[in-house]
């Protein structure tokens, strides 16, 4: 389930089941020490993204990108920022279509286009983004994160949308979205010397990827080597339980905690 704040409208997370896709409600720590949680507040909020839900479905089933443009006018009245649209709206709804797509609901092809709409629906979210932070710093020379996917998953958007609500957390990152090989990720964390690698995976079978990075990781000096924290389709689904010396994170909220666990 998908976890909103009742007031201030931020999307906090999830939370088990993983495959249900409604909304529920929780007050973020901003929030908490201003006013109490209230029900009925909640109530009508979740109404307002379940509708945001079901129109970006829609729109994507279409192949509508016009109707995108007027759900993020909407958006503005109803205080919900692009950055938790990206997250709380359009990233679960490509897990719900490899859903479909899984129990042949949905054919390849369609679900392709669907991602493609995604693809270019998630640009026109990041742009506005992008403009409503038109003060933006120059990248550090240090990420704090370095994303990658993990060699066999060619989906990229997933880490593209994780790599900007982490930022809008003031949480530094690097994306590497293109095929990269072992001996340039190891380059990358010598560049920028990360405290977390996050990896993207999909299937299964893509756990040997991540214990290829494991092992090179564990052989760098202590100063250089960073946690290794697994994500993804094949997490979430539980069709990966374990990999050794890596990390799995079901929730992306809880990448803030280990965030905050760094810094202390």
């Amino acid at each position: 389930m998908l976890r909103w704040c009742s007031y201030c409208q931020q999307f906090l997370g999830e939370v088990a089941p993983y495959e249900n896709l409604a909304i529920t409600h929780g007050v973020c720590p901003a929030c908490s020490q201003k006013i109490f949680a209230d029900d009925e507040s909640g109530l009508d909020h979740a109404l307002v993204l379940k509708g945001l839900q079901d129109q970006f479905y829609e729109a994507g089933r279409r192949n509508d990108l016009k109707a995108v443009e007027r759900i993020i006018e909407k958006s503005d009245d109803t205080k919900i920022r692009a950055v938790d649209i990206l997250v709380g709206v359009l990233a679960p709804l490509l897990y719900q279509v490899g859903e479909e797509w899984k129990q042949a609901a949905m054919t390849v092809a369609e679900e392709h286009r669907f991602t493609a709409f995604c693809e270019k629906a998630s640009d026109m979210i990041t742009t506005k983004v992008a403009n409503q932070n038109s003060a933006d710093k120059a990248l550090p020379e240090r990420a704090e994160a370095l994303l990658i996917n993990v060699s066999g998953n060619s989906h990229t958007l997933g880490i593209r949308i994780l790599a900007l609500w982490l930022k809008e957390k003031d949480i530094s990152t690097r994306v590497l979205d293109e095929a990269i090989g072992i001996d340039d990720l190891m380059m990358q964390i010598h560049k920028f010397h990360p405290s977390m690698v996050l990896i993207s995976v999909a299937l299964a079978e893509q756990a040997a990827g991540v214990l290829d990075v494991v092992e090179h990781i564990a052989n760098l000096p202590n100063h250089l080597r960073p946690r290794v924290i697994v994500g993804g389709y094949a997490v979430k689904q539980g069709l990966i339980s374990a990999i050794p010396g890596a990390e799995l994170v079901t929730d992306i909220s809880s990448l803030l905690h280990t965030h905050s666990e760094q810094r202390v």
